[in-house]
């Protein structure tokens, strides 16, 4: 089983999205990653102005690179670099890489030990008609003179991106067929994780100061042709992904 959409890029749908929840949420931002390249890169709805927006959690809308013709879309919480290190990062810039108390990413790690996100990721994972995402991705940052930490990730070879599918039978994560295993940055993440594995593997992940750490939960949207024939898959609109999925993850848009 799957999903399909009538979106024919991240943008629109993030769009879509902003104009349908912003009673619910108040005012988001959205944002693009790439601005000289709005149709091709990803979009981010943002519970702030603030720029970069790494502390917050947001919601994220991107081309699929395990799939071609799919968008992904879900929640986006960043681990930041540790204070031990801020002062290589001595510009304003820079220092906004720094994880301070206020990042979403504390409140992930603690939720998911006190099963509020198990809970979440259960219901999920039995209501929705399509698999229920994990996307990971990580590496380090020890250039002091790269004015970006987080853009490290584009050019350096220390980076991996991983991608589980949630099992609601076995419930546990499971890495995607085909998919390869993290073998060095990521290597704590197995191939069939429980909620407890994850917690533990995101907890000792974070006692790295240099380490930067995107994470995705998320569902995948194959786009309809344009001249779309008879299918079984349902359909989903902005209506629907936010009333039966994003609306669930709210608690982690702040």
């Amino acid at each position: 089983m799957g999903l399909r959409t009538k979106f024919r890029a991240p943008r629109e749908m993030c769009y879509a999205i902003q104009t349908v929840c912003s009673s619910q949420t108040g005012k988001l931002v959205a944002r693009p990653w790439n601005r000289t390249e709005p149709h091709s890169t990803s979009w981010w709805l943002v519970p702030s102005s603030d720029w970069p927006a790494c502390k917050h959690g947001k919601f994220f809308f991107d081309w699929n690179r395990w799939a071609e013709g799919s968008i992904l879309a879900g929640l986006y919480v960043e681990k930041g670099l540790g204070r031990s290190i801020s002062s290589a990062y001595p510009s304003a810039k820079g220092s906004r890489h720094i994880m301070q108390q206020d990042w979403v990413w504390h409140d992930l790690v603690r939720d998911l030990e006190n099963s509020d996100i198990p809970l979440v990721i259960h219901d999920l994972g039995r209501q929705i008609p399509a698999p229920l995402l994990l996307r990971i991705d990580g590496g380090y940052v020890d250039d002091p003179s790269d004015p970006d930490p987080q853009g490290h990730k584009d050019k350096c070879a220390r980076w991996e991106d991983f991608l589980l599918e949630w099992d609601p039978r076995k419930e546990q994560f499971s890495q995607r067929e085909g998919e390869p295993a993290p073998e060095r940055i990521l290597s704590g993440f197995g191939t069939d994780m429980s909620m407890d594995d994850l917690a533990r593997a995101l907890i000792g992940l974070s006692q790295n100061e240099w380490i930067w750490i995107d994470l995705f939960l998320a569902v995948e949207f194959q786009i309809l042709p344009r001249v779309p024939g008879k299918t079984s898959e349902e359909v989903w609109g902005a209506q629907e992904l936010m009333g039966r999925f994003l609306r669930h993850l709210l608690p982690w848009l702040r």
